[in-house]
């Protein structure tokens, strides 16, 4: 997910939530399947006008559930995972969780720091000691300072907020980028990084926060090194399973591939948006299916594939600390020392804390073309996830939703 793209949704999400809700388009002449279950009242204060949404915008399909107290209270499937075919979503439907692929990331990280397999202090390019800059370049001193609590904040200072910012994951390239990577644009994480290892660091690590997909590639090629695996996908995969993901009874999440000849069983068909603009369109690897691979060069900040059960038994299981200790739990959610007390939004480790009405959420997010994903932990610890496979018109769609988002967050019962 680029720079970009991450800032609109999350602006559209969290501005805003006490705008007066305008009405609605009237649904359309269709029926929407729906499977599944709710066994707390709660989900009438807000499923009208999800299923008024998804309809309008023609949403193929959606997962939802809601847990509490580590225990499904909703778990419901609304559309099809397949047009074509009639095949409706299921509670079984593995998404691309895309950006939400962090907190798993960002979790595994302080796993190993709790385990004393590394510290947050620990300089990043000491652990990858055997990378070297793309052909020959001499290496940036300063990218030394850089730290994994770095990383997890993303504040490497590799990236500003101004004009002429890229994101060396996802584009839009520099010439200088272009000419060194050549064909293989996208380039994987490792050829990425390597070539950024010679790039200058627009501010000292640690005082800037800045979104920032390479900073989590990097953890993933860190998780890869202390844990004696190859640099890629599939060491890190194994590992965050083995570690992190079999222990808490979650089996199916794993790395997606973008090859539609890959796509598995229980995934849905994603569905571009025709009215995106066509020069996203021209870039055929933006396409929800290509060989570009690039959930799999994206494997640590965006490949994962999962279900919404999944994503809220991980995310109920951190809260209630059967994955990190109470101590990095906190670390995990604490405020980064460059973040002003007075902000009330701010991008923590995996994750965004949100005030609202004094009370205090954590919320991931997460875009590709073709879907979007959406967790968010209440103050008294229920878990709501959203996915869809589906991602309409830029981020109007999400502008849409924050009203039916605010009634999920404010309802009562659960």
């Amino acid at each position: 997910m680029s720079i970009r793209l991450f800032l609109c949704a999350l602006l559209s999400l969290l501005s805003g939530f006490f705008i007066v809700e305008t009405a609605l388009a009237s649904p359309l002449n269709e029926d929407l399947p729906i499977t599944g279950f709710a066994n707390d009242t709660g989900i009438s204060a807000f499923e009208p006008s999800f299923i008024q949404l998804l309809k309008k915008w023609r949403v193929p399909g959606a997962s939802l559930v809601v847990m509490k107290n580590g225990q499904i209270v909703v778990d419901k499937g609304y559309g099809w995972a397949d047009k074509q075919t009639g095949r409706t979503i299921s509670a079984d439907s593995l998404f691309r969780i895309a950006s939400t692929s962090k907190t798993v990331t960002a979790t595994t990280v302080l796993k190993l720091a709790q385990m004393g397999k590394l510290n947050l202090n620990d300089h990043v390019f000491r652990i990858l000691n055997d990378l070297r800059p793309l052909n020959g370049r001499p290496m940036n001193p300063k990218i030394d300072r850089i730290t994994v609590q770095n990383l997890l904040q993303m504040s490497s200072g590799w990236f500003s907020g101004g004009n002429g910012h890229f994101d060396p994951m996802f584009g839009p390239w520099t010439p200088a980028m272009k000419q060194a990577l050549g064909p293989e644009l996208p380039a994987s994480c490792e050829t990425t990084v390597r070539f950024m290892m010679s790039q200058p660091l627009r501010y000292e690590p640690g005082t800037h926060y800045a979104y920032s997909n390479l900073d989590y590639c990097l953890l993933g090629l860190v998780i890869n090194k202390v844990t004696g695996s190859d640099y890629g996908y599939s060491g890190y995969e194994s590992y965050v399973k083995k570690t992190v993901l079999y222990p808490l009874g979650i089996t199916d999440m794993q790395i997606g591939s973008t090859q539609s000849k890959y796509r598995l069983h229980d995934e849905p068909i994603y569905y571009e948006d025709l009215t995106t603009g066509r020069d996203e369109l021209a870039n055929s690897w933006y396409l929800p299916y290509s060989s570009a691979e690039l959930l799999r060069k994206n494997f640590a900040n965006g490949g994962w594939l999962a279900t919404s059960k999944d994503l809220a038994t991980l995310v109920q299981a951190l809260s209630a600390g059967r994955v990190l200790n109470s101590s990095f739990l906190n670390i995990m959610q604490q405020r980064p020392s460059f973040v002003p007390k007075s902000r009330q939004t701010y991008y923590t480790m995996g994750g965004i804390i949100y005030y609202l009405k004094g009370q205090r959420y954590w919320i991931q997010t997460g875009s590709f073309t073709g879907s979007n994903a959406l967790i968010v932990t209440k103050p008294n610890g229920t878990t709501i996830a959203v996915l869809f496979n589906y991602r309409p018109e830029a981020y109007s769609f999400l502008s849409r939703f924050r009203p039916v988002l605010r009634r999920m967050m404010m309802t009562n019962t659960f």
